[in-house]
């Protein structure tokens, strides 16, 4: 495990310093060293994008759901079409929503469990902090969202049709 908290080289609010201060690098490969107290995460590519930050009230639990990306967990709204994000939905990991509608990934097939477990493996690594409290984790998810760095917050429908939008592709329509 490593500690993250030196702000050499970087600019950033002094809220997000204090955040960055106290968390703990890992690998997906390593959950199960991390407490089951409640926590904040962040989860990055290796290249250092920002891809994910959450909260938890058994940290452990709630990263292993990322790691595992159930396929059983995406769910089709009746009527739904599998190419349309607002049709599908996910109570267990949002991750593996937003992972599902991404671009392909060299050698990574991302709208499979199987591909996005070995991609979350080998491509990403995940920050960590143990609260006092699950409102406490929340709080500091919050000034991470404010800062706008993660890729993926909020609902995917709206990154899907940003990324359509930047590439000129057609939208599809939503119900």
């Amino acid at each position: 495990m490593a500690l993250r908290g030196s702000s050499r080289g970087r600019r950033s609010s002094p809220p997000a310093l204090a955040v960055m201060a106290k968390l703990i690098r890992i690998k997906f490969g390593d959950i199960e060293t991390v407490p089951t107290a409640p926590g904040f995460y962040e989860i990055h590519s290796n290249n250092g994008v920002p891809l994910k930050v959450g909260i938890g009230a058994n940290l452990r639990r709630r990263l292993r759901q990322h790691r595992e990306s159930r396929q059983k967990y995406l769910k089709l709204k009746p009527g739904g079409c599998w190419s349309n994000p607002d049709h599908v939905m996910s109570k267990r990991s949002i991750l593996a929503k937003h992972l599902y509608f991404e671009e392909p990934k060299k050698n990574y097939d991302l709208k499979t469990e199987n591909g996005r477990r070995e991609f979350l493996s080998k491509e990403c690594y995940i920050f960590f902090r143990v609260t006092i409290s699950r409102a406490e984790a929340r709080e500091l998810e919050k000034i991470s969202e404010r800062e706008g760095r993660f890729r993926y917050m909020g609902r995917v429908s709206a990154r899907v049709e940003q990324d359509q939008m930047t590439a000129n592709k057609p939208i599809e329509p939503t119900r």
